[in-house]
């Protein structure tokens, strides 16, 4: 019942955003979150997956692979994002 979208370029000038947002499907709105994350890179190009990390029930994670920042160049780290 939710959809997560992460980053990516924003406007026709290549700015890129670090932004997470939440669509919530049943009552159809966007809510902007602001995420526990060690380093966060702002990236286009990029893969993001929300995954069960611990079988104990937890809160899931977001995790963003690889992408391009343009500050430097091409990432090739896994970011993880608390949610």
């Amino acid at each position: 019942d939710k959809i997560y979208m992460y980053g990516g370029k924003i406007d026709s000038t290549g700015n890129v955003t670090s932004e997470l947002w939440v669509f919530h499907t049943q009552n159809q709105s966007w809510v902007m979150l602001n995420p526990r994350a060690k380093e966060q890179y702002a990236v286009v190009g990029h893969s993001a997956h929300t995954v069960q990390l611990h079988p104990d029930g937890s809160e899931p994670v977001i995790l963003v692979v690889f992408g391009h920042c343009p500050l430097y160049g091409y990432i090739s780290q896994v970011q993880q994002y608390n949610i």
